[in-house]
């Protein structure tokens, strides 16, 4: 918003832009980004060159055509619904693609939908604060046991399905996807002052051996700020 002429203007600020990289991104593009890892070109792949493929000019001109005209036709839902499990900055990225999606057909639209959660899983503003709230149901499961060892914990975070343990790709989505090892469980945690502890089983016998772990009374008051309710303050933290 600013003044003209001694009216009170406002101006769209929106500017979607691609970006393609090697390397990295600072993190606050990134976590206002939709990543998409693109992978080395298959041998066969056709080079987009009008001297080499004459019609694509063509092609080019009937796309941009015909989405000019739908451009000029539709009318875009500012606030389309959006799935239940896609909130904060990937709900803000992916917003304005649902709605161009609905403008086009309902089948778009939830096709769009199911697109926009499948990468977005596990994807909050801070993962941290997942990653807290994953160990909390590790040591839920077993209510009776206060210890867990790091590598019983991470080959749990590892398993779960709809989270990104078992392909993390570091705190910046910059590294090539590998399971989670305890060593970056611990990089992880140490922003909310916890550390991997030496740990025995509750019962120890002759043979007994102890492991770097956590007591579940590491976690408890990092869960109650973070995790019940509460977004991360991620000016606090640091990785």
């Amino acid at each position: 918003m600013r003044y003209l002429d001694g009216q009170i203007v406002g101006f769209s600020t929106f500017a979607p832009l691609a970006f393609a990289t090697i390397g990295t991104l600072p993190l606050p593009v990134m976590h206002r980004s939709i990543v998409i890892h693109m992978q080395r070109s298959p041998a066969d792949l056709i080079r987009f060159d009008p001297r080499t493929i004459p019609d694509q000019p063509l092609d080019c001109a009937i796309v941009y055509r015909e989405t000019f005209n739908w451009a000029t036709r539709c009318t875009l839902n500012l606030d389309p619904r959006l799935p239940e499990g896609l909130r904060n900055r990937p709900a803000d990225n992916w917003r304005p693609l649902v709605s161009i999606a609905d403008a086009c057909s309902p089948q778009w639209g939830e096709a769009a939908r199911e697109a926009a959660v499948a990468p977005s899983k596990g994807q909050d503003e801070d993962l941290g604060v997942l990653l807290l709230s994953n160990i909390r149901e590790i040591f839920d499961r077993r209510p009776m046991t206060d210890r867990h060892a790091s590598a019983v914990i991470v080959t749990e975070l590892n398993e779960m399905t709809d989270v990104l343990w078992s392909e993390w790709r570091g705190s910046q989505g910059d590294q090539a996807p590998r399971r989670l090892s305890p060593a970056q469980l611990a990089h992880m945690v140490a922003p909310f002052g916890i550390r991997p502890k030496t740990i025995w089983p509750p019962r120890r016998g002759i043979g007994t051996r102890s492991s770097k772990g956590y007591f579940r009374n590491q976690f408890e008051s990092t869960w109650a700020s973070y995790c019940d309710g509460t977004p991360a303050q991620r000016n606090n933290l640091r990785y």
